[in-house]
């Protein structure tokens, strides 16, 4: 090999590439971590973060003493609406209470005891109460509706009484077993009074093929008497017996 091929070679070795780092263009706030963020914000604003902090676990803590207060409230509410048993201490709880729900059963207890004095105006319209409290379970204002059209049926005001069973009966939303009660005293009463067509049209609210004697199922039992009423309705009115001939002389 000649000695201008060798330094051809040597040189080229010899040769270094000045090779240029390329600069980092990147955000700042894109180079840091959420973390390292945050630690920066909080060295800059912790007394802002500690005050805002420390509200914070101050409302928590009123709102929980807020809340046992008011459960506290309720409670000693609710058990001096059921320690009342008398008129007046009845009378008394549900002016108080007269929003509460828990007076709707008070209203109820208060009613039976005007009843038993026989002072069916003032049971009435202390059910009729019952009925109109919104914050009552339905359940409990059904019962006091049925319970006023009873009040009416005993006043000897059936046509009323049918009126309030068939806006019962015809509630969707109330307890089904209690409809069918109300449609089968509606039926009841109409019957008594010699309107058997309406009072069979009313018992169609009702499903007879549910008609059993199980005392485990209320809508049943309702049924069953509805189907009892309906075949006393339907039967063939007897006969009248001829009097006997007089016995000729």
């Amino acid at each position: 090999m000649s000695n201008k091929r060798v330094k051809k070679i040597t040189d080229f070795n010899e040769v270094k590439k000045t090779v240029t780092k390329k600069k980092d263009t990147t955000p700042i706030s894109q180079q840091t971590t959420a973390m390292d963020m945050f630690e920066v914000w909080f060295s800059a604003n912790w007394k802002m973060a500690t005050a805002v902090l420390g509200g914070i676990v101050l409302l928590i803590c009123i709102g929980a003493i807020a809340w046992h207060i008011n459960a506290a409230n309720v409670k000693a509410v609710n058990m001096e609406i059921a320690s009342a048993t008398d008129i007046a201490g009845l009378e008394n709880v549900i002016r108080k209470y007269k929003t509460n729900p828990a007076t709707v059963p008070a209203m109820m207890k208060l009613a039976a005891l005007y009843l038993g004095e026989n002072n069916y105006a003032k049971a009435y319209d202390t059910l009729k109460m019952a009925v109109n409290s919104p914050e009552a379970d339905i359940f409990l204002r059904t019962r006091a509706a049925i319970d006023c059209a009873g009040i009416l049926e005993l006043q000897g005001n059936t046509e009323d009484a049918v009126k309030e069973l068939e806006v019962v009966a015809g509630n969707v939303s109330a307890n089904e077993s209690q409809r069918a009660e109300a449609a089968y005293n509606a039926a009841r009463i109409l019957a008594a009074k010699g309107d058997k067509e309406k009072a069979i049209l009313v018992l169609g609210n009702i499903n007879l093929a549910r008609a059993t004697m199980d005392t485990t199922d209320p809508y049943a039992l309702w049924a069953q008497k509805a189907l009892d009423l309906k075949k006393r309705i339907s039967a063939p009115a007897a006969a009248p017996v001829a009097a006997p001939a007089a016995d000729k002389k």
